[in-house]
């Protein structure tokens, strides 16, 4: 297979600016976690290609705005997290859940702002859909209604999947940033293969038993399923099934039997990249791994990986519980190794992929690849048309 995506267009400034526009700006972006805006004025901001943008509580609900303040424009919200109401630090103008300036200081001696111009300086919005722990948003267009199942569309025939893995989530273990220099289009491709696994985490996945690809045309005939990984594919979306080794969960199964209160009793490892930004996985159903692909500029992503454990874990006893945190903290380990090789590779693929001589070539066992590039070639053409 050869790949549909130049490498020029892993550099390119003006091709980074299209793609925010035809894709992060017209699909719905991963962007957050519910528990970490769990109370009235709790906020977080993220940024997509340079904008800002605020996802606050607002007495329960999740409300999302550009960070910029109609009047002089500075930032609304100066830091990356808190607890704070949604007031400008430069003038004092106060924002209510739906972005509009309610207390305004001196407003009489703005002769522009009335009661009939108040909406000339509601905030820029986004709509807001949580998904299990997760927050989605999308950028609010000018007379555009979503359907209620918007976001259940992208994701297409993974939604019911996707729902039970993030129900099946319990306590967010940890929370890790990685700001890697490396475009957005490397990391989501880095994370659709496993054709790397052996030279960059033959000590950490590597070691987990993961089978290859099963061989195309394998033999099927008796009804036994080939023992390989396994792909499927949804719209813009793709997913891999791929199992353990057998002795190795035997083990698992004996060492943690605690473990088998959880609700997602899953036979190996489970992978879904939803498009553009948002990656589910899971191994046996034991930890959930949710990621946010977030791209900075051209040549800089931010991936936010989520991680957490199991719930249906609630009545342990006390070795059990012991056994929880002590399973949860190497898994932690485990997951901070993986991301670590990974984020080196990608700085090294972004170093070069600007010299590179021709357009490469893909394996089958990175077809994901090749999905992702039609889904790519396809938003990008679609928005320009």
């Amino acid at each position: 297979m050869k790949p549909l995506i130049h490498p020029r267009d892993y550099c390119a400034p003006a091709t980074f600016a299209k793609e925010l526009e035809d894709i992060f700006f017209q699909r719905w972006i991963c962007a957050g976690v519910r528990s970490q805006l769990a109370e009235h004025q709790d906020y977080r901001c993220i940024e997509i290609g340079g904008v800002s943008v605020i996802l606050q509580n607002f007495e329960g609900q999740i409300k999302a705005f550009n960070n910029v303040c109609s009047h002089r424009f500075a930032r609304l919200q100066p830091g990356s997290a808190g607890n704070r109401e949604l007031i400008c630090p430069y003038h004092g103008w106060r924002y209510n859940q739906e972005g509009l300036p309610h207390i305004v200081p001196k407003r009489p001696t703005i002769s522009e702002l009335s009661a009939a111009t108040l909406c000339d300086y509601r905030l820029s919005r986004w709509h807001v859909r949580t998904f299990g722990p997760m927050i989605f948003i999308k950028k609010e267009h000018p007379a555009q209604e979503l359907p209620a199942d918007d976001l259940e569309r992208q994701f297409a025939a993974y939604a019911p999947a996707l729902l039970a893995l993030g129900e099946a989530c319990g306590e967010l273990v940890e929370n890790t940033e990685y700001r890697i220099k490396a475009n957005w289009k490397v990391v989501v491709e880095n994370t659709l293969e496993g054709y790397h696994v052996d030279c960059v985490h033959p000590e950490s996945i590597g070691k987990l038993g993961i089978a290859g690809l099963s061989p195309r045309g394998a033999d099927t005939s008796s009804g036994a399923p080939a023992m390989g990984s396994a792909f499927t594919f949804a719209a813009e979306n793709s997913a891999v099934f791929s199992p353990l080794d057998a002795e190795l969960s035997a083990r698992m199964d004996r060492a943690y039997r605690f473990l088998a209160q959880r609700p997602q009793r899953l036979t190996g490892y489970r992978h879904y990249y939803c498009f553009p930004n948002f990656v589910s996985a899971s191994t046996r159903g034991e930890s959930f791994s949710l990621q946010r692909i977030l791209p900075i500029d051209e040549s800089t992503t931010q991936l936010t990986s989520y991680f957490f454990a199991t719930n249906g874990l609630e009545n342990l006893s006390k070795l059990e519980a012991a056994m929880k945190r002590q399973f949860y903290k190497s898994a932690g380990d485990f997951v901070r190794q993986i991301f670590s090789e990974d984020v080196g590779i990608c700085e090294q693929v972004q170093s070069s992929v600007g010299f590179a001589h021709g357009q490469g070539v893909l394996s089958d066992e990175e077809e994901r690849i090749c999905a992702f590039h039609r889904a790519y070639q396809s938003a990008m053409v679609l928005a320009g048309s």
